[in-house]
């Protein structure tokens, strides 16, 4: 699977895969492999 692949070729410390599956029922069901998640833009943003 290509998921599979790309996830032995990055280096997760560094890199970062997202994957989004399509079709009605995919939609919020984003799938992260590797650097650190960016942050949630609905969310507030206290400074």
């Amino acid at each position: 699977m290509l998921k599979h692949r790309l996830s032995q070729i990055i280096e997760p410390s560094v890199d970062s895969l997202r994957f989004y599956p399509l079709g009605k029922l995919g939609h919020d069901k984003v799938i992260h492999i590797g650097a650190k998640k960016s942050l949630d833009v609905t969310a507030p943003l206290i400074l």
